[in-house]
């Protein structure tokens, strides 16, 4: 890196820092880790952030498809922080939202099949959602009626 990227870097930084809460923080509308152990939960998810940044120089993102299962909350501020299970190749997640814009769409998704990325933590335990796609369904090819 050189010294006049510095500057940039400190920016960016700064500007990430201030638009919104990362996984462990807790939001304006109250989402956030509640309980000494999601706080706990939250902090070790937040080490190995830090960790992939030094090693990888960026956060390693998985893009999953599965089906999801929300507990039931009216809004995202009586929502609990981990806000449910996503089950993906053959193996189950337990959800947390990186970025609290796009609860409304998760929330609509809830017992649907869909593709979520994030960053699996904790030993493959958490999934920390930062986007969400719905499956593009590609139409199947159908052979032209009346033969040759």
């Amino acid at each position: 890196m050189l010294k006049h990227d510095l500057p940039v870097l400190a920016l960016v930084l700064a500007v990430a820092t201030t638009t919104g809460a990362t996984a462990g923080e807790t939001t304006p509308n109250g989402y956030g880790p509640k309980s000494e152990e999601e706080r706990a939960i939250a902090e070790q998810i937040k080490v190995e952030d830090e960790r992939d940044q030094k090693t990888h120089g960026d956060v390693q993102l998985v893009s999953l498809e599965g089906k999801l299962y929300l507990e039931n909350a009216a809004s995202l501020d009586t929502a609990p922080w981990i806000l449910g299970h996503f089950a993906a190749d053959k193996r189950a997640y337990r959800v947390i939202l990186e970025e609290t814009g796009i609860y409304p769409d998760l929330k609509a998704s809830n017992g649907k099949r869909i593709r979520l990325s994030g960053k699996v933590r904790l030993s493959g335990k958490y999934l920390v959602v930062t986007r969400i796609q719905r499956p593009v369904r590609v139409p199947v090819g159908r052979p032209k009626r009346g033969g040759m």
